[in-house]
């Protein structure tokens, strides 16, 4: 049986007007996204699903009030998981994510130009609308890693501060993002984090600390107003990026670097070690206190390497309190530890 009910309605308000009620009969909703502020077409984006469980995304233009361009996404599954729908700022493409696969479409065209399985979770365009990001899971590694493609192309956004961008934060079952003039906001698991343009994450808040439970029946959304152009209006926004925006300070040295060659470097690590054997002449092994020890493996060790495990002045305190070579075993290995710390493969 379908998922959704046989509704599809939509309540649009604007400032000191009634709500308005928009009726879409091809199906019930499941997603809205406005087109950005870069279009000059005031447009909403409507994801609808049939009874017959097949996809769409109308183009609504909510000044004429009439439907613009309907697309049907016969391979976009909405059913087992909730698909999340965002327009690009200049509304020349539209994507949505299924939890299976990333699709971007041509608005006008209604052709699909990427289409990428990377089992996503959350989609937004970034102001320029050149580059669609995404969440998937981090796996082997806990949290949410981010993909960026190029639009139209679907090449990796290699060089975009978002791509393969980690983050320790899991999603839940939806992950709203968009881009925003402060950086990049999204919704994870309890938080909403801002991430910054060189891909540096600013600060996580958790809103809705106080709930214990979480959502049953609604998912999480992000919003934002588009901000005025005059500098007083959006002053807020504007100290926020510019408390946390990265200052690189250019440093001048009048000195050239100094440089040390190898005999000089050897003379300074044994003027070194002589510091260290005079600090540490009277100290004393307290045997029995060890919390951990370490097993290293040589690749290569050279005679004069071992000579100084076995002789040199740096471990004698440590042979001194092992006692009658303990620390040397059947087969030639060095444990400059108990016995009792040894796993029985080790032991003698």
């Amino acid at each position: 049986a379908p998922k959704y009910k046989k509704t599809g309605v939509v309540f649009f308000q604007r400032p000191s007007v009634r709500a308005a009620e928009l009726s879409f009969a091809a199906g019930a909703v499941f997603a809205l996204a406005f087109v950005g502020a870069k279009s000059s077409k005031t447009l909403l984006a409507v994801g609808l699903v049939s009874d017959e469980d097949e996809a769409a995304v109308v183009l609504y233009d909510y000044e004429s009030d009439h439907e613009i361009v309907s697309c049907k996404l016969p391979e976009v599954d909405v059913v087992d998981f909730q698909g999340e729908l965002a327009v690009s700022n200049d509304g020349s493409f539209f994507g949505i994510a299924d939890g299976w696969h990333l699709f971007v479409w041509d608005c006008m065209e209604c052709e699909p130009v990427l289409q990428r399985r990377v089992q996503p979770c959350g989609v937004a365009f970034s102001l320029d609308s050149d580059i669609v990001t995404t969440a998937t899971n981090g796996l082997p590694v806990p949290g949410t890693v981010f993909l960026s493609f190029e639009v139209p192309s679907g090449k990796p956004a290699c060089d975009h501060a978002m791509h393969q961008k980690h983050v320790n934060e899991d999603f839940g079952s939806h992950c709203p993002m968009l881009y925003t003039k402060c950086g990049f906001i999204v919704y994870l698991s309890r938080k909403v984090v801002l991430i910054n343009a060189d891909g540096e994450l600013v600060f996580s808040v958790e809103p809705f600390k106080s709930q214990k439970k979480p959502f049953k029946w609604s998912a999480p959304v992000l919003a934002l107003a588009d901000l005025p152009e005059h500098p007083r209006s959006f002053s807020g926004c504007a100290r926020l990026c510019e408390a946390y925006t990265t200052v690189i300070q250019p440093v001048v040295h009048e000195e050239e670097p100094a440089v040390i060659g190898s005999t000089e470097a050897a003379e300074i690590v044994a003027q070194q070690e002589a510091c260290f054997m005079e600090t540490n002449f009277d100290a004393t092994v307290k045997s029995g206190e060890a919390k951990q020890f370490h097993v290293c493996t040589l690749n290569r060790c050279t005679k004069e390497l071992r000579d100084l495990l076995c002789n040199g002045p740096q471990l004698k305190l440590v042979r001194d309190a092992l006692g009658d070579r303990n620390w040397l075993l059947p087969g030639g290995s060095l444990v400059f530890v108990e016995k009792e710390w040894l796993p029985p493969p080790l032991l003698p």
